[in-house]
């Protein structure tokens, strides 16, 4: 698969089609398995030599007829651009014919919709922009993530202090250890298609002033 980047997989679709021929249908039409195996050849696989299904199933059909064009709904395994190796098992004595892609027409194609990935939208609502505090002093940052494409991602938000590093993980975090000084806060969020996105504040942790009696 190539050719899809900068956009994601929305749906992919194993499409083939069975044979012309009385008995190339079959009540069984087969499921499509992952496999791990990327070495095996065309010209070399046998039935002795074939590689092992080892991968789990994605799709199944049951009864297809002849003529019939199916869709194998693999989605599931395939993301993203690369290389993705397929295996079509039935263990019905009922055996299904389908057109290689030698034949004239009905060719096995891989059918690919794209879906845009857009970048997901962070809000920090929790404290105020510019907020003052005294150390020691419990802060509460709280912030949304919304995605276009996986929905609410706020459990996977990162936040981090320019003067501290790494604050926590989640929709909201709470720390008294902020040390002294300015810092810039920022949540960051990465959704499934690798878009990330953030969104910072400024606070100041002070220490309050000290009064002398002379």
């Amino acid at each position: 698969v190539s050719g899809v980047a900068p956009f994601g997989v929305a749906q992919a679709l194993l499409r083939l089609t069975v044979g012309s021929g009385s008995g190339d249908g079959s009540t069984a039409g087969g499921a499509v398995h992952t496999i791990t195996n990327a070495s095996w050849a065309e010209a070399t696989t046998t039935y002795t030599l074939r590689p092992a299904v080892d991968g789990p199933t994605l799709t199944t059909r049951g009864t297809v007829t002849p003529k019939q064009v199916v869709d194998f709904d693999v989605s599931a395994g395939i993301a993203a651009e690369g290389t993705y190796n397929l295996a079509l098992v039935s263990t019905s004595s009922d055996f299904v014919r389908y057109a290689s892609r030698e034949a004239s027409t009905g060719k096995p194609a891989l059918v690919v919709t794209l879906g845009q990935n857009l970048t997901p939208l962070v809000t920090i609502t929790s404290p105020p922009a510019g907020s003052r505090i005294l150390p020691g002093t419990p802060v509460t940052f709280a912030a949304t993530a919304l995605d276009a494409e996986s929905g609410d991602l706020g459990a996977g938000i990162a936040w981090i202090s320019n003067r501290d590093g790494a604050l926590g993980t989640g929709p909201a975090v709470t720390t008294a250890a902020l040390t002294s000084g300015r810092h810039v806060v920022t949540a960051r969020v990465t959704d499934a298609g690798g878009r990330s996105a953030e969104a910072q504040i400024t606070l100041d942790v002070t220490h309050p002033p000290v009064v002398r009696i002379l």
